[in-house]
This record gives C-alpha cells, sequence and structure tokens, in this order.
C-alpha cells in the first residue's frame, strides 16, 4: 500500500512536468502485440511506433505510449526513454531495471508493439502509392495489391529497400518467377519500413 502510495505521489508530480502529453491512455482491454514483435525478436522499435507497457500489479503504471520524433517517450517516474533502436526485449529490461532501481521491488513489465503501427511503403509504378500499415503477415505482391496494383507501364522486376545492421540492403524479386514459385521466398516478407519500388518497364 504504502508502495502504491508513493508512486501515486510521483505520477502526480511527473503530470505537473508535462509527462502525460505523449501518453496516448491506459493500456487495457484489447488484444495487444504485433505479428512482427512475435516472428521478429530481432525487430529495432521506430520513431511513431505505439507502444504499450504493462507492469504487474501496478495499474497506474500501464500505459500506452507512442515514440516521438527524437526517438523518446516520456514514462512515469522514469521521464525520457531512449526507445529508438531497442529491441522489444531491450526496452521491457530497460523499464525493467529503471523501476526496480529506486521505485519498486522486482518488478514485472511486459512491452508490447501496438498493432498496425508498422509501416511499408510502395512507389513508382503502382496505382495507389503511398504509406501502408502493417497489420498481419504479407509479402512484396501483396504488398502491391495494397498499392492498387501495377500500372499499365509497370514492370514486374521490383526492388524491396530494406534497412538492416550494416546499412540498407536491395532485394530484387521478379513477381512473374515469385508467383510461379509459389511465393515462397522469405526474403519477399515485407518487414517494417520496407519500401517497395515499382520502376516502369522497358519497352
Amino acid at each position: 500500500m504504502m508502495q502504491l502510495l508513493f508512486i501515486a505521489t510521483a505520477l502526480s508530480f511527473s503530470s505537473c512536468a508535462g509527462y502525460s502529453d505523449q501518453y496516448l491512455g491506459d493500456a487495457n482491454g484489447s488484444d495487444s502485440g504485433s505479428y512482427v514483435a512475435a516472428d521478429n525478436p530481432s525487430y529495432k522499435i521506430q520513431v511513431g511506433d505505439a507502444i504499450r507497457i504493462d507492469v504487474w500489479r501496478v495499474p497506474v503504471l500501464s500505459q500506452q505510449v507512442r515514440v516521438g520524433m527524437d526517438g523518446t517517450f516520456v514514462y512515469p517516474l522514469i521521464g525520457s526513454v531512449p526507445a529508438e533502436g531497442m529491441t522489444v526485449d531491450g526496452l521491457r529490461t530497460y523499464l525493467t531495471d529503471a523501476l526496480g532501481k529506486d521505485y519498486l521491488v522486482d518488478p514485472v513489465v511486459t512491452v508490447t508493439l501496438e498493432p498496425g503501427t508498422q509501416k511499408f511503403f510502395v512507389v513508382g509504378e503502382v496505382k495507389q502509392p503511398g504509406s501502408f500499415s502493417i497489420d498481419e503477415k504479407i509479402d512484396v505482391y501483396q504488398a502491391v495489391i495494397s498499392a492498387g496494383g501495377f500500372t499499365d507501364f509497370a514492370s514486374k522486376r521490383v526492388k524491396i529497400l530494406r534497412k538492416s545492421s550494416g546499412g540498407k540492403q536491395v532485394i530484387e524479386i521478379n513477381i512473374d518467377d515469385f508467383s510461379k514459385e509459389g511465393r515462397t521466398n522469405p526474403e519477399a516478407v515485407i518487414q517494417p519500413g520496407d519500401t517497395v519500388v515499382v520502376k516502369k518497364k522497358l519497352f
């Protein structure tokens, strides 16, 4: 009880300092997580990602936050958290250590990415170029369909521009071959931040 009273008092000071501006709401209720976090534990948190944080038996610390343009978000008691570039598990460890250092005894923290916060982009010879949410596992063919499909002038040889630890990776996919092979190329699965480039075909 004393621990909760202390936290509530600290939170009132945090609110006065403007810490609540980046909160998206209380993280209770709807199903959480994302296929990205489940299938790719090495995924690095990016600007704009919405993150759900739950602390077991301390509901006042359960928050839904969004990573700001500076790569951080503000969290009660801790302050600014440099989330960009961390994995989900890395962020969980960071929060657990920070809360356990001065405020809680053996805190149990859960961190998940909210569905639909990860984006990919399709540009070039498609009917509706733009950015799209990753709500489920999709491949490059489905990404093109999300953008309205190919124009009449599109080449079926597309490129996926992907950020990796070694820099930018360029993956070339021939959609015709990809379809004939049963769409089994694992590199063709769209990852957060991917840009699919569809060029004009050469006549």
